[in-house]
């Protein structure tokens, strides 16, 4: 079974803003197939995984560690250890179990998340306007 990593590709590909075209590019492949990539219909190869980790300038075991953990495992640790907490209305993680690399991640995917689902309260927003 291949392991589901192509959430997470573009989740960074996306936080750092790069289009998928500018990432094909720097791993010399095309756009089509790196898209293939984030749609876990091919898997990264060892290489690639060496070159995406130079490119967002990612230690190579944490690149390896933050491509194989389970999200869901993540969100266990925190309902476990139940220490979210917010400042400014921004997630603050107290548990000890994760890594600063995992924190930083963690944040940024919460930001990225946060943007999301503005732009989709944005959209909705519109297309009711559009439509009432």
């Amino acid at each position: 079974m291949m392991q589901k990593i192509g959430n997470k590709l573009r989740l960074l590909r996306n936080l750092h803003g790069y289009s998928q075209e500018v990432i094909a590019n720097e791993l010399n492949i095309t756009q089509k197939t790196y898209s293939r990539l984030e749609n876990d219909e091919m898997q990264l190869t060892t290489e690639r995984t060496t070159r995406l980790a130079q490119f967002y300038e990612i230690d190579e075991l944490e690149f390896h560690r933050f491509l194989e953990i389970d999200e869901k495992e993540i969100i266990r640790k925190i309902i476990k250890n139940n220490q979210i907490a917010s400042i400014s209305g921004n997630p603050v993680v107290q548990n000890q179990d994760f890594t600063e690399k995992e924190r930083e991640i963690l944040f940024e995917q919460i930001k990225c998340l946060n943007t999301i689902i503005q732009e989709l309260r944005e959209e909705n927003k519109r297309l009711k306007e559009i439509y009432n």
